[in-house]
């Protein structure tokens, strides 16, 4: 390992960002130069050379001036890459500065002004540029690494800008600097070349293609729409407005105490001490763990110390103490804040991110720098005491610190809206009855068949259903579709005006037309419809015999129900499933509970679309006698699902039987797996009591859907008491302690069978692991904050700077102790580094191979169970060969079968129970494979 790379891994930058690490460092060490000496220059120029009573007036022109042509600026940069604009205008820049610096040898005494305010908008220019540029090559989470090391070239330019002035000036005259600001910039105009030819892609995504409509979007895309962005404005504001009175303070001071040699050196020597040792010192032992306890522990450093030097300058009005204030801001400013600063921008979208930054460094900086100006003009003017600018540093200092808190909710808010996807979301409506009525005629004008349906939606939604008169017309020529859709609207009318339309209609040619006309015409007549219903129920097709048992039980009376009866019988004793489906079908239709007897036979019933039915059926009846039944059908994969939504309907009454289950070791987990996610759906305080008392499962498919559960009851509002808190935080480190044991199996199991099925085993359960450890973020922080985080972390589909700013959102909720675990896992790909933290911080197991695969063996999920026997047989592992054949009798069908491999490949004899037992399994694909490796055999 090189130096370099050493150095870079010490500091937390990756090899991915050294590059960009390194060229950003060159580019800010150019640009810093080139400020400090041109601002060491102008100074001392001004401040001996010319009325120092005009400084007010400076930073008044300085306002102006750099607010219009940023103005400018950011009205037209949005065409072009970064890259191109920063040439453009250093190039011009040197022109300038060329032109001017002859007229300052030819001692015109205007050059004097014009300087000063000439490197102010070079400078504003150069480093808004340098920030964006920047923000474009780099991510949040890149930027809170590289951002430390890159600001060390800005400081390392202070000091040696500071120190070089001071040799230079006992040797010739001080405007003579100006010529190695000059060299500077030409380099800085190739260094920019390079980068926008190398990292072209990256500065392209913010540029918009020049037309008609892209320029309208920029037009109207306001920068100031945002009140996060307003704060950030607001802030930036601040900080200028206290250094600038900050500045005037220490310059004015400075200039009444040393002539124009010393005060060179003095500016010098200030600049080399604070803005370059300290701050060196500082930014390499503080920036970059500054920077990871937050963004605002960073950003309040220099409200701080501004804010207290200023106080002990207005009590004791000493050199020292506004040279203090000064040190500060250039030891401060320069590094963590404006460093913090950066990452306030980073989670905007990149138009509105480059546009804010323009605006706010190019307009709002030098705005508050002119308010300053015109602030100390008019106290100078005035009778008023020099002390009242020290009293509105300390006011603006106060103010500073308090908008963080503020601004600290937005940041988070942004990043969040930074991650969403966009969802479209449909509300109710309300539609007045004069405008359904127009909807409705001109459906039935336009025959198209969605209007219509779309119209019937509208009656049924705002219930005028007197309105279905209007499509009796159409009903016998209309789609099967619309025909029932509007015979279920006739129900609704409860009116027997339309009786022979609806009696027209059960003689369709489409049976699901004809069932919802038997339906309609027995709710409208009721026993009357009994003489026309009847001749229905030998019909062949049994969606339409069903109808009409239901109509003539539902409507029909007693007679209707002596009627019915029997054909309900008979399809419930039937031979044929389809019949028993029809049947399960009527008895949850009629909602009658003295028939829930003939429900719950079928519940168990050897075909699935009957069992099925039958579990829907319950639902519809509220048979809570059949609670028991239905959570032992949540085994059989082919109904779960439907019992699930029926056990969540039946509210707290599953409560009971839920809790024994899971509080039963006998029980498979399997079941208390299916019982936990039911009682997620009901969201109630009792279901969080009994999940909570069942969370320190050793299973880790049952604590996936425990928490996956107690996430949905979080967010509706119910409260979790401290005790479940601190079990949840306990369940945190659990979760983090088995990832890290994973990871130490997995490198362990690799230098056994390398690259394999039992490795990516092993990489499912550690994403399980992550999913868990997410769940109990989102309970302890907001489900809606962290299922977007971990959306963006583990799809593949996600941007890096998406992902980079999912973390950020970690790195500002989260607490440290537990962040500084999680990131780790969730950022670092070295799975030695983390491995490390694994051991620093828990007491990892150090098992052999043969502890590992004796623990998956005996896992819950049976995958994991097959994998590993699989992977046991396949490396003639022989110490587990006397245990392959316990696996015959699994729960699992496919642990069986990867048993009866096992067994054929140790030669493992099987006793005649055995062998028996796997003759009769009740899996045909145990069966098949078993003959066919004892056929091989034989």
């Amino acid at each position: 390992m090189g130096f370099m790379e050493a150095f870079f891994k010490k500091i937390g930058v990756r090899k991915e960002e050294q590059s960009r690490a390194v060229l950003l460092f060159v580019y800010q060490f150019l640009v810093v130069s080139v400020l400090v000496m041109g601002r060491i220059v102008r100074d001392t120029l001004f401040l001996k050379r010319y009325d120092v009573k005009q400084l007010p007036l400076m930073y008044i022109g300085v306002a102006l001036f750099v607010s219009l042509l940023t103005y400018i600026y950011s009205r037209k940069s949005a065409y072009f890459r970064l890259d191109v604009l920063i040439k453009l205008i250093m190039t011009f820049s040197a022109f300038v500065m060329m032109l001017i610096l002859v007229f300052v040898k030819l001692h015109f005494s205007f050059s004097y002004p014009l300087l000063y305010i000439f490197v102010e908008i070079m400078g504003a220019f150069m480093m808004f540029q340098f920030w964006s540029f920047a923000n474009e090559l780099l991510d949040s989470r890149e930027a809170k690494r590289v951002l430390g090391f890159v600001g060390v070239g800005g400081i390392l330019a202070s000091f040696a800008a500071g120190e070089g002035i001071s040799l230079i000036v006992k040797l010739l005259s001080v405007e003579n600097v100006l010529f190695v600001s000059l060299f500077f910039m030409i380099a800085t105009v190739f260094i920019v070349d390079y980068m926008g030819r190398r990292y072209r892609s990256k500065l392209q995504r913010s540029v918009f293609i020049k037309s008609p409509k892209s320029f309208e979007t920029i037009e109207k895309q306001s920068t100031f729409s945002s009140k996060y962005v307003r704060n950030i404005a607001v802030i930036t504001s601040l900080i200028f407005i206290s250094s600038t009175l900050v500045d005037y303070e220490f310059k004015v001071t400075a200039a009444q105490t040393y002539s124009e040699a010393e005060l060179a050196a003095f500016f010098g020597w200030i600049y080399a001490i604070f803005s370059g040792v300290f701050s060196l010192f500082f930014q390499f032992f503080a920036t970059r763990k500054l920077l990871k306890l937050g963004v605002f522990a960073s950003l309040s450093i220099l409200p701080f110390m501004l804010t207290g030097f200023s106080a002990f300058f207005f009590i004791f009005p000493s050199i020292a103490f506004i040279a203090g204030a000064k040190a500060s801001d250039y030891a401060f400013r320069y590094t963590i804040n404006d460093s913090a600063m950066q990452l306030l921008y980073i989670p905007l979208q990149p138009s509105l991110r480059r546009k804010a930054k323009a605006t706010i460094d190019g307009i709002v900086k030098p705005l508050s720098i002119g308010f300053s100006g015109l602030l100390i003009y008019f106290i100078s003017r005035s009778a008023i005491d020099n002390k009242y600018i020290t009293a509105a540093i300390i006011i603006v200092g106060v103010c500073w610190l308090t908008l963080f808190v503020i601004i600290r909710k937005q940041y988070l808010a942004v990043l969040m809206d930074n991650i969403k996807r966009k969802k479209i979301h449909t509300g109710e409506f309300n539609i007045k009855e004069d405008v359904i009525s127009s909807i409705v005629h001109e459906s039935l004008s336009s025959n198209n068949d969605e209007e219509i349906i779309m119209s019937l939606d509208m009656i049924d939604k705002g219930r005028y259903y007197e309105m279905i008169r209007h499509y009796i017309s159409i009903l016998p020529i209309s789609a099967p579709k619309i025909k029932r859709r509007i015979l279920r609207l006739l129900r609704k009318t409860e009116s027997r005006f339309y009786s022979y339309d609806v009696l027209r209609m059960m003689q369709d040619q489409d049976p699901d037309t004809a069932c919802e006309a038997i339906l309609t015409y027995g709710f409208i007549h009721m026993e009357k419809s009994i003489k026309h219903t009847s001749l229905f129920l030998k019909n062949k097709n049994l969606r339409i015999k069903a109808a009409a048992i239901i109509s003539l039980i539902r409507y029909g009376g007693i007679m209707g129900i002596m009627n019915a009866a029997p054909y309900l019988k008979d399809l419930t004793d039937s031979v044929i499933p389809k019949e028993r489906v029809s049947a399960a079908y009527i008895l949850g239709e009629l909602r009658q509970r003295n028939m829930q007897q003939k429900l719950f036979s079928l519940l168990n019933d050897n075909s699935v679309k009957v069992r099925r039915e039958a579990v829907k059926a319950v639902g519809l009846v509220e048979a809570s006698d059949a609670i028991p039944a239905l959570f032992f059908l949540l085994n059989d994969r082919f109904v779960n699902i439907d019992v699930v939504r029926v056990l969540a309907g039946f509210g707290n009454k599953i409560l009971s039987p839920a809790e024994n289950i899971l509080s039963n070791n006998l029980d498979p987990i399997s079941l208390k797996t299916a019982v936990a996610k039911v009682l997620g759906g009901l969201e109630s305080p009792e279901c969080q009591k009994i999940l909570m008392l069942s969370l320190e499962t050793r299973s880790d498919d049952l604590r996936t859907e425990i928490l996956r559960s107690l996430r949905k009851i979080s967010v509706t509002g119910i409260e979790f008491n401290a005790k479940d808190f601190r079990m949840l935080e306990r369940t945190f480190y659990k979760e983090l302690f088995n990832y890290f044991q994973l990871l130490y199996n997995k490198q362990k199991l690799l230098s056994f069978t390398g690259e394999s099925n039992i490795v990516d085993i092993i990489n499912e359960k550690q994403k399980a692991t992550v999913f868990r450890i997410f769940a109990i973020l989102g309970i302890l922080y907001g489900k809606e904050v962290f299922d977007t985080v971990y959306f963006n972390l583990t799809r593949h589909d996600v941007t890096a700077e998406h992902r980079s700013n999912a973390i950020e959102i970690i790195d500002n909720i989260v607490n440290l102790e537990k962040r500084k675990l999680l990131i780790p896992v969730i950022e670092l790909v070295d799975e030695k580094e983390l491995m490390k933290i694994g051991f620093d911080n828990f007491k990892i197991k150090n098992l052999k191979i043969s502890d590992i695969l004796e623990i998956m063996l005996m896992d819950d999920n049976q995958w994991v169970r097959a994998i590993t026997l699989y992977t046991i047989a396949d490396e003639d592992f022989e110490k587990f060969a006397d245990k392959v054949h316990n696996f015959v009798y699994d729960a699992s069908p496919i642990v069986r079968e990867m048993a009866v491999y096992a067994v054929t490949k140790f030669k493992v004899k099987l006793t005649d129970e055995e062998k028996s037992y796997l003759r009769n399994d009740a899996s045909e694909n145990v069966v098949k494979y078993f003959k066919h490796i004892n056929k091989e055999n034989d």
